[in-house]
């Protein structure tokens, strides 16, 4: 059943730019109930179990050994834990602008992946490092370095689909337009006129990525 998009509450990153935690240490606040980020997240599910799933944009995904999944700000999530293991690091959009270069991961985040078991010695210890250094003296730039060289690996196997990427452009192209005009304009024609494509297929897009319409 969707929440009401005005519902879904919105977490923040506070005082920190970057944030790690194991997900058996993750209280159920970061994870239980849908919710959205203002920020990116990064999930390494390490050891998962059969009926193990999480849902974002309102669609279920199941879970196996080893798979990444990367939430993007805005995006709708939900997972219940129940002693999977692994790693989940939240991290602000200007970390992860220099983190990361793949336009769609930046733009729509990237669904569950498995990470090539010859590159899982090598995350290993990148992770072991990042949370070294983050339980350590935290320096900013260290972790920058080491959260890149992540990135670089894992964004090798990501190979997003043409047609889901395009829509979800167009969904961050109409978050701007929509922050920008709302005030003066409230009609979904306005919108679609803007991003070139009929309100009917405007609609259809936010539906299946967001769960509601525009004018909601």
């Amino acid at each position: 059943m969707n929440i009401p998009e005005k519902e879904i509450p919105m977490h923040h990153l506070t005082s920190e730019e970057f944030q790690m935690s194991t997900l058996s240490a993750a209280g159920p606040e970061n994870f239980h109930d849908v919710h959205r980020h203002n920020f990116f997240e990064i999930i390494w599910f390490r050891e998962v179990y059969e009926k193990s799933h999480l849902e974002l944009d309102f669609e279920s995904y199941k879970l196996e050994n080893n798979q990444i999944c990367i939430i993007a700000p805005g995006q709708a999530f939900n997972m219940k834990v129940e002693g999977e293991e692994g790693y989940a690091m939240a991290i602000s959009r200007e970390i992860f602008n220099e983190a990361c270069t793949i336009e769609s991961v930046l733009t729509g985040g990237q669904l569950p992946f498995f990470l090539d078991p010859k590159n899982e010695k090598t995350c290993s210890t990148l992770i072991a490092l990042i949370e070294q250094e983050y339980k350590g003296e935290s320096r900013t730039e260290l972790l920058k370095a080491y959260l890149k060289a992540f990135c670089i690996i894992i964004g090798e196997q990501i190979k997003p689909q043409e047609p889901l990427l395009n829509d979800r452009q167009r969904i961050h192209d109409l978050v701007e337009l929509i922050e920008k005009h709302y005030i003066t304009h409230k009609e979904t024609s306005f919108y679609a006129e803007k991003l070139k494509i009929s309100t009917h297929h405007l609609n259809d897009i936010v539906r299946l990525l967001r769960g509601t319409t525009v004018k909601k």
